[in-house]
Parts: structure tokens; C-alpha cells; sequence
């Protein structure tokens, strides 16, 4: 027989009332208005079935999804209407349109939250909205059994305690049963629900002459509501409103008996009323949720679904306030049902779901004056308790701090500091970096650069990515290197280390270890090639050549050269004579046979063009590596060997590139590809080798 020796280990999914064949257990309300097990001794035969189904006692393994998506539905209107993007109901329609049953929570008549279920897309609506009270799960489990043994698809929604509930009741897995939970960070008493409505509702028919402030004696007296929204849309999804509709009585002016019925309506932003503050504040909710053992994909539910908060700041396509749902796929039925509806979603790293949505993992903590709160709930007004207990008043110093603090620090930030290395190295550890900032509007700041970045006014000079170091003056001064040495002394040291890499990690970022990363970028090309341009003189003195080889009906292949150090990286590995480069030119010739081929050479060390005797070379005044890396990023086909020069030429430019080796000569035009990312062509071939997944050059 269950025995619950402490509140916090009950969570109220009905689950032990739903398995007693011999109906031992009933859920009764205590003194909060939440329900518990009560077991009458005198019928219990004390089987254990109870124990067996509770997951609070049995719990589950934390699970990882298999996919996060950030979706919202292509119905703008049914999206008005949900908390979120209108997810739930789309997964609900698909099912019913499969002659299913959908289970969800909604209100009855005295506006009670309850579980119900409908076969019919009209029943839908009553299902759609967050409701912020624990509904009563009451015969649903045996009603699910029921449908689900006669063959027919369900689907069950709820919270994930009552998913997990669900799953323990039934003993088994059906291959009809889907189940989507929501991420709550906990829910609410219904005592405390009767309360704000008897409070609210009550002085509105007599307001006149009771004054706000008092309670009715009994839901009787209510006037009619007509709809309640605890997440209304109307001045947008992030700063949402409860919106309470009523029908109220109006005395019609010429008959002093006379009166008319109008609807009416209560709207406040969700931080001004009373019950979503108390909500919000933790002071309500369940004793259970304060250490829910069903958090973390414990459920064992399908697909979950939350509010994905934050989604602007990794994904430009859902920033219109409007809502944005989160998609987790936990199992391969939840995939294919997901994949059947008709929205727009995007997918989206765990770990960028989990840094906006800690409650998905991370029990919220009570109140500390929570007791105290409930013990008073009976004599006081609502709105009373929540003001003196949910105040959001702050010390003055503490105001003014945050205040300047916001003034000196942006909300957001990130900081690069890894040391200076060379320039496409450099180049690549910010893409992703500035392609955050770009999508957040948030700023990143560089601490070293690389002596070529007086080349890219554009990129030291954008709203985006800022270089706060930087000092012409000091480089005249102390030289560039010798202005980089004292600051790699100055921010190498092992106070800064301790002090700020500790106190706030997650905001310095290594760049070059984040070379790969490629969540941000994609997204904002333009911007990013319109940033990492380089200076105007540069342009002038490269385009034109190279403009005029192509009026003349040139097929330009840039021949990255690279000598000097990779005679020795890596053991020569990379290092080419000049006579291969000819071989691999001259293979290029016959694969380009029916085009005007010439060649476009960069170069770190001083080549003689008279060694290429025989072939046609572009010549342009080149007269430094940005230089070279422009016109690299103008050709019509790059080769050379593995080197983050060419790669960033290809992937500035849009511009094929061939990696060279000494095992064959390239054979036809399907060997190059756009380079995509760090590690990827355009073709979907990886860039994987020993030497690029540690360093490169």
C-alpha cells in the first residue's frame, strides 16, 4: 500500500486511484486544494499495484532528444490563439484526422481545470492555451485504456507527471498511444484559482458599491464568464496578458427597472495580476514541484513541447513576437508525427534549448514564505498576500548599481581571447562569433588581432564585433608585436585568468576552438560578407585585373603557392615543389580544354612566372596577402594545398576549391566544391585529417 509520509512525494497524477481494481484509493483535496491518495484500510488488499505505478517511487531515466526543434504554425491565426506556435494543436489534428482520440486539459463549467478528451476538431479549441492550475486527471487513464484497447490512436497531453502517470497506470507500451507533456516549471493550487476568480469576478457585478478589494461569498455570485486567457497575445508573445471575458449587467438609464447584459472584459499584463504574479513567484505551486523526479525526459513522453524563449538570439526566422514553440522529438513515434504536420520549424542545438529553458531540467525552489503564505490564504484578500509577499521593490543602491552596470556592460556579450595568430586563422575563429552578434544584436569583443586587420575597416569598425584594443597610436608606438606581446602580458596573466574567466566563462569564448561552429553565420551572409570585405584600395587595385582577364574570356583558376613554413609544418606534409604545382596547372588545362584557361598565382615567397613558360598568367599588382586573398576569392576555380587562406577565399567568394595532393593530378571539374563551412563542402565532402582537427594554418 502507498504510504506518502511527506507532501513533496505526491504529485497528484491519479495514477494509484486509477490502478485500484477495487476502488481502495480517492483523491482529496487538503488544506491547499491539491489532491492526494487517501486509502480506505478497510477495502485495500494491500496488492502493491499502487507502489508500482506511482513515478515518484519508480523513477525513470533522464533521456536526451533525438531532435529540438524551434517550429510555429503556417496558420497565423490558429498561432494567435496559442500560448506558443500552435504546435499542440497541429500534433491534435493529425491525430484526430486519423479517427483518434486527443486527451488535454481544459475548463469546465465552474472553470475548474480538468482532463478531458474529444474525437472532433471543433473540441480542439477548449484544449488550446496554457492553463496555470493543475487540472483533475479523474477517470481519464481508464478512459485512455479504453480507446487504446478498441485499437483507436490516442494522444495524451499533459504535464510531465501526469505522462509519467500515465505510462505506469497502462503497464504496458502501446503502439497507438502517443504523448506529449509540457515543460512547466510547476503547477499551481486550484485553491488558490477559486480564490483570484471569487475576488476578481466578484466585486465586478457590484463594484459600485462593495469597492474592489471585496471578496464574494460563493461562486453563485459570480457574474458569467465567457473566456479566459492566461496567455493572451494581443501586445505580443513576450509580454503576454490574462485576459478574463465576462457578461455583466448594465441598468438602462430610462427604465429604472430595466437592465441590459454586455460582455466585458478584465486585461492585465501578466506581471500586474495578482494570480500569475503569485504563480510566477513560486508561492502556489505544488509542494512536489519543488523536487519533481520527473524533469529531464523522464516522462518517457513522445514529444515535449515548451515556449522557446530566447530563440532570437540563434535564429533570425522567429523574432516577430508572435510565439515560437519548442519542439523536443524523444522517440522515433514522436518524429513521424512531427514530421506530418504542416509547420515551419527549424532545428536547434539541446544546449541552446536547455541554456533558455532550465526548467526543462531544474526543479524551481519554494518561496520562502510559502507556509506562511497558505496559512494566511483563508482571512486575507489575494491580491493583498501577493503584494506584500511578491513585492519587486529594490534598495536604492542596488537599483542604481544595475542601472550603471546595464549602462557600462550590454545585456549580452562575448569575448574572444585567444592570442594573435595568422590572418585567416583569425578570420575564421570570429565568423561564427560575429554571426551571433549579428542575430542578437549583441556585441563581441576581440582582445588580440592579427597585424593584417588594418585591412578590413569594415570589420574593426562594425556595430557588431568590436575591437576595444586597438590603437593605431600604441601600434605606432610600441610596434604591432611589441603592443601584442604587452597585452598577451597584461591579459595572459594568471589574475585575469582566475578573476574574470571564472566569474563569468561562459562569456569568453576561444575562438579558434570554435572554428568549426557554424549555428550563427549561415544565416547572415550577406552582413558577413558585406563586414569581412576588405578595404576599398585593396578592391581597386585587384577587381579590375581580374575583370578584364574575364572580358577577354578568361576561365581564371587561382594556384594558392604556399612555401616558406610548410616546408616544415607537420613535416613538410603540404609542402609542394613548384614543378607539381605545374603538373597539377597543366592537368587543368586539358580538364578546361574547351576554355581560355589562365592562372591566377598567390604566393607567400617570390616565384619567378617565367618557371610557368607555356601557360597563361594573370598578372595583377599584388602586393600583400589580402591582396592575394581577393583575388583567390575573384577566380572562377581555386587549388592549393589544405590551407584556411584558400578555404576562406572559397568560402568568401563562393568560389569552387580543389585541395591538391601527390597521390594524382585533379581529372575533371566534380573534384571542387564551395566551401561551406570550416569542415564541410558545399557537396557535403569533409575536410577531416589528423593536422586540421588539431591546428591549421
Amino acid at each position: 500500500m502507498i504510504d506518502i509520509k511527506e507532501k513533496k512525494d505526491c504529485c497528484g497524477c491519479h495514477a494509484c486511484a486509477s490502478v485500484c481494481a477495487h476502488r481502495a484509493i480517492t483523491m482529496q483535496v487538503d488544506e491547499e486544494g491539491f489532491l492526494y491518495p487517501v486509502i480506505d484500510k478497510d477495502t485495500c488488499v494491500e496488492c502493491g499495484l499502487c507502489e508500482q505505478v506511482c513515478p515518484f517511487v519508480n523513477q525513470a531515466s533522464t533521456v536526451q532528444p533525438l531532435k529540438v526543434y524551434a517550429a510555429r504554425s503556417n496558420d497565423e491565426e490558429l498561432r494567435r490563439k496559442s500560448s506558443s506556435g500552435g504546435v499542440f494543436t497541429l500534433l491534435a489534428e493529425a491525430v484526430i484526422r486519423g479517427g483518434g482520440v486527443v486527451f488535454g486539459a481544459k475548463f469546465d463549467e465552474g472553470w475548474n481545470v480538468v482532463h478531458a478528451w474529444t474525437e472532433t476538431l471543433d473540441g480542439l479549441a477548449a484544449f488550446r492555451g496554457s492553463k496555470y492550475v493543475q487540472s483533475i486527471i479523474g477517470s481519464t487513464y481508464e478512459e485512455a485504456k479504453h480507446f487504446l484497447r478498441q485499437g483507436r490512436k490516442v494522444l495524451f497531453s499533459g504535464t510531465p507527471c501526469q505522462i509519467a502517470g500515465l505510462k505506469r497506470y497502462l503497464c504496458k507500451d502501446y503502439d497507438n498511444l502517443l504523448t506529449v507533456d509540457v515543460v512547466c516549471h510547476g503547477v499551481p493550487s486550484p485553491l488558490v484559482w477559486k480564490k483570484y476568480l471569487s475576488e476578481v469576478c466578484g466585486p465586478v457585478r457590484a463594484a459600485h458599491s462593495v469597492g474592489k478589494k471585496r471578496c464574494s461569498s460563493s461562486f453563485n455570485e459570480l457574474p458569467e464568464i465567457t473566456g479566459i486567457s492566461f496567455r493572451d497575445k494581443t501586445n505580443g508573445w513576450a509580454k503576454y496578458d490574462f485576459r478574463l471575458r465576462y457578461l455583466a449587467s448594465k441598468e438602462v438609464p430610462a427604465r429604472a427597472s430595466a437592465s441590459i447584459v454586455e460582455e466585458k472584459e478584465l486585461l492585465e499584463p501578466f506581471s500586474d495580476n495578482a494570480f500569475m504574479n503569485c504563480y510566477l513567484s513560486y508561492l502556489s505551486l505544488r509542494p512536489s514541484c519543488h523536487s519533481c523526479s520527473c524533469k529531464s525526459g523522464k516522462s518517457g513522453s513522445d514529444i515535449s513541447l515548451a515556449d522557446f524563449w530566447g530563440i532570437e538570439k540563434y535564429n533570425y526566422k522567429f523574432t516577430d513576437n508572435k510565439g515560437t514553440s519548442a519542439v523536443l522529438v524523444n522517440t522515433e513515434r514522436g518524429k513521424d508525427l512531427v514530421h506530418k504536420i504542416d509547420v515551419v520549424k527549424e532545428e536547434q542545438s539541446f544546449e541552446q534549448f536547455k541554456r533558455e529553458v532550465t526548467t526543462y531540467y531544474r526543479s524551481v525552489e519554494a518561496h520562502p514564505k510559502r507556509r506562511e503564505f497558505f496559512g494566511r490564504l483563508g482571512d486575507a484578500l489575494l491580491s493583498e498576500l501577493v503584494s506584500e509577499y511578491c513585492s519587486k521593490k529594490r534598495p536604492v543602491r542596488k537599483n542604481l548599481f544595475k542601472r550603471l552596470a546595464k549602462r557600462i556592460m550590454p545585456n549580452d556579450f562575448r569575448i574572444i581571447w585567444d592570442k594573435a595568430g595568422q590572418t585567416c586563422n583569425r578570420l575564421w575563429s570570429y565568423l561564427d562569433a560575429v554571426g551571433w552578434s549579428i542575430r542578437t544584436q549583441n556585441k563581441t569583443y576581440v582582445l588580440f588581432w592579427d597585424k593584417d586587420i588594418k585591412y578590413f575597416d569594415n570589420l574593426r569598425n562594425n556595430p557588431y564585433i568590436k575591437f576595444p584594443l586597438y590603437s593605431e597610436t600604441l601600434i605606432k608606438w610600441f610596434g604591432d608585436a611589441g603592443y601584442q606581446k604587452l597585452l598577451t602580458w597584461i591579459f595572459g596573466n594568471r589574475f585575469f585568468n582566475r578573476f574574470y574567466a571564472r566569474t563569468t566563462s561562459e562569456k569568453f569564448v576561444h575562438g579558434w576552438k570554435h572554428r568549426a561552429s557554424n549555428e550563427y553565420f549561415p544565416y547572415v551572409m550577406d552582413e558577413i560578407r558585406n563586414i569581412y570585405v576588405p578595404n576599398q584600395d585593396i578592391m581597386d587595385e585587384v577587381k579590375p585585373v581580374m575583370d578584364r582577364y574575364k572580358r577577354e574570356g578568361y576561365f581564371i583558376i587561382g594556384v594558392h603557392i604556399r612555401r616558406g613554413d610548410y616546408r616544415t609544418f607537420e613535416g613538410g606534409r603540404y609542402y609542394f615543389e613548384l614543378d607539381e604545382y605545374k603538373q597539377h596547372m597543366q592537368a587543368l588545362c586539358e580538364v578546361y580544354r574547351d576554355r581560355k584557361v589562365c592562372f591566377a598565382i598567390s604566393t607567400n615567397e617570390r616565384v619567378d612566372s617565367s618557371f610557368f613558360e607555356g601557360l597563361e598568367i594573370c598578372q595583377t599588382a599584388n602586393t600583400t596577402a589580402i591582396h592575394d586573398l581577393y583575388m583567390l576569392s575573384q577566380c572562377d576555380r581555386i587549388i592549393g594545398p589544405l590551407s584556411t587562406f584558400s578555404r576562406w577565399a572559397s568560402f568568401y567568394g563562393e568560389v569552387p576549391l580543389c585541395f591538391i595532393n601527390r597521390d594524382d593530378v585533379i581529372k575533371s571539374d566534380d573534384a571542387f566544391s564551395v566551401i561551406k563551412d570550416f569542415y564541410h563542402f558545399a557537396n557535403g565532402k569533409e575536410i577531416v585529417n589528423l593536422t586540421d582537427k588539431h591546428t591549421c594554418t
